[in-house]
């Protein structure tokens, strides 16, 4: 399976947070740094003490498990390198990469099975590259107890950025544990605990003068090494079409093995970005930490960089592909428990909101035993009208929902972890500092919905105290959703406001009711037209002229299912005959 269930909706799934605990990457230099990923830790069902003690870290070269499995796994990797069986290459003191089972195919085994083979083949540690961008925690069962080595659980992505490097011949090294005291002179910063822009994407018709746009900055500082430090510097800087904005912090003093916090607006502060202008275009957030004149011995976690845009089009949480410029998927979920009709959502709020307007959603699902075929994805958008200030407002709740706008996408075919589009039945001019909730729902046990690449709002969620992607299991709503590193895949398409009656025309040329539909079709367009009704298989079962403003298609005599009704043979709308 490529998707996760959360047996309780309201925790996350177990990943080491520790300050001092990380997966780093030393070098090629091009990769270094430090990676999300979960671990053994100190779990009772493996054999690991506890990955927390420094005694347990392991730091060697990284290289590709081998054990002669012929094939290749639906995720383009050769069996050979998911260590279900012993393995035949020479990995003696070295950290070994292998593959999660790819979710389809016969040849399946346990992770801890896969570390047991590399560790009975003399590996010091082990790196589990997931199907799927993202992680989560491992039970032990089977042979966990036998395990005494530790592993890293790390997401496709990354796990594909590595096996690049080591496929092009470079010695890539890696470091799995707890690094507090294996230097003197080491500080460092990590993404759980690092402030990001708000949004991946924020439209550019609310950000055209200096006060529409900026946000916080900062991260928290730890000191990992054995000395105590009185010049630590903290630097932010973005880049962007308007030119480079640059502001620095210190120097500043952290005792051996503890943290401070730099923020925008704290004890120890670090200004908020802002500039005169916003052009629309890509932008990139970074931070660098140093100690002056003194070397950082484990330099490779003093940076971190974050991208960002100003879009004429999108707004979203999730990481947005400069290629195509939609947002990228990085795994799915759904709540346990027994839920059935449930919603994913993001928030929106805006001073400048009524310059735009709400067209549609991109978003992606993924389905289980069955495919995703004429599953239907109801998209709604809330008024969110309970006045609270933030988080910790003891008037904070989801009991003053007005929902003001619906959409239904109905799939036409297995379109798994792949990003579609669904317009509203009817475009929204949005209302200036009006809270929403921007939502997709399903009823159906065996769907997931989508999660966006790079979603990781921690750090973000606990400094404004304000929800980012609340999730619904059907009775309750839950504002934080799957975790503040799990942020709903939903990206908004807008428009420019003042082009309501154009994109009005544009998106309801056909508007069909009711869907799903028994008898009667109801389809109202906008103007002289004839459609076609097409099946799955692309058989034309029904062609009919359409006059402008409402009409009936007689349908009773359809086999049920999903249909596509088109206009001069491209796709315009889709049906569930029922």
């Amino acid at each position: 399976m490529k998707k996760f269930i959360l047996l309780q909706i309201s925790i996350c799934i177990g990943l080491i947070v520790n300050a001092q605990v990380s997966f780093t990457v030393i070098e090629p230099i091009s990769i270094a740094g430090a990676y999300d990923f979960t671990s053994n830790g100190d779990a009772a069902d493996w054999g690991l003490a506890d990955l927390n003690n420094p005694a347990d870290a392991v730091q060697d070269t990284l290289v590709i498990a081998e054990d002669g499995t012929p094939g290749i796994n639906a995720q383009g990797i050769p069996h050979s390198n998911e260590a279900c069986s012993p393995l035949t290459n020479d990995v003696t003191g070295k950290i070994v990469m292998v593959y999660r089972y790819d979710g389809v195919s016969t040849n399946d085994c346990y992770i801890s099975t896969k570390i047991l083979n590399a560790q009975n083949a003399g590996a010091v540690g082990v790196i589990v590259v997931n199907r799927v961008d993202g992680v989560y925690a491992y039970s032990g069962f089977p042979d966990g107890m036998s395990t005494s080595i530790p592993f890293a659980f790390i997401g496709k992505s990354d796990g594909a950025l590595i096996r690049s490097k080591i496929e092009n011949g470079e010695t890539v090294v890696a470091f799995i544990g707890n690094k507090l005291g294996l230097f003197g002179d080491d500080i460092g910063i990590k993404k759980m605990t690092t402030l990001r822009p708000q949004n991946t994407a924020t439209a550019a018709l609310t950000t055209q003068a200096q006060n529409e746009y900026g946000f916080d900055v900062g991260a928290t500082i730890y000191n990992y090494g054995t000395n105590d430090q009185s010049t630590v510097n903290i630097t932010a800087t973005v880049v962007g079409p308007n030119g480079t904005w640059t502001q620095s912090t210190g120097p500043l003093s952290i005792l051996s093995g503890d943290s401070i916090d730099v923020f925008t607006g704290g004890t120890n502060s670090i200004p908020a970005y802002s500039m005169t202008n916003y052009p629309a275009g890509s932008y990139s957030l970074s931070y660098e930490v140093d100690l002056g004149a003194i070397t950082d011995e484990a330099s490779y976690d003093d940076s971190l960089g974050y991208d960002f845009h100003i879009s004429d089009s999108l707004i979203s949480y999730s990481f947005i592909d400069p290629s195509t410029n939609l947002p990228m998927v990085s795994s799915s979920w759904r709540p346990g428990g027994g839920a059935t009709s449930w919603e994913a959502c993001i928030t929106y709020k805006d001073a400048n909101a009524s310059r735009l307007g709400l067209q549609g959603l991109y978003f992606s699902a993924a389905a289980g035993t069955n495919d995703l075929t004429g599953e239907e994805i109801s998209l709604t958008l809330y008024e969110w009208n309970d006045v609270f200030a933030d988080l910790n407002d003891a008037n904070f709740g989801f009991s003053n929902l007005n929902p003001i706008s619906y959409g239904y996408y109905y799939y036409p075919s297995d379109l798994d972890e792949v990003v579609v589009y669904q317009g509203f039945d009817t475009p929204t001019q949005l209302v200036d500092d009006q809270r929403y909730l921007v939502c997709i729902g399903n009823s159906n046990a065996n769907v997931w919905l989508g999660f966006g690449r790079d979603a990781n709002y921690y750090a973000n969620i606990n400094h404004y105290l304000q929800p980012v992607g609340p999730v619904s299991d059907g009775t309750q709503y839950y504002a934080l959703g799957f975790g503040e590193d799990k942020t709903p895949l939903i990206t908004m398409k807008v428009f420019d406001a003042n082009e309501m009656s154009v994109i009005e025309k544009e998106d309801v040329s056909l508007k069909l009711y009711p869907n799903p539909a028994q008898d009667v079709l109801n389809i109202e367009s906008t103007a002289t037209v004839e459609v076609t009704l097409v099946d799955l298989l692309g058989h034309v079962v029904k062609t009919q002229l359409l006059s402008s403003g409402n009409n009936s298609v007689d349908i009773e005599s359809l086999e049920k299912g999903l249909y596509l009704v088109k206009i001069d043979g491209t796709t315009s709308r889709s049906f569930v005959k029922n």
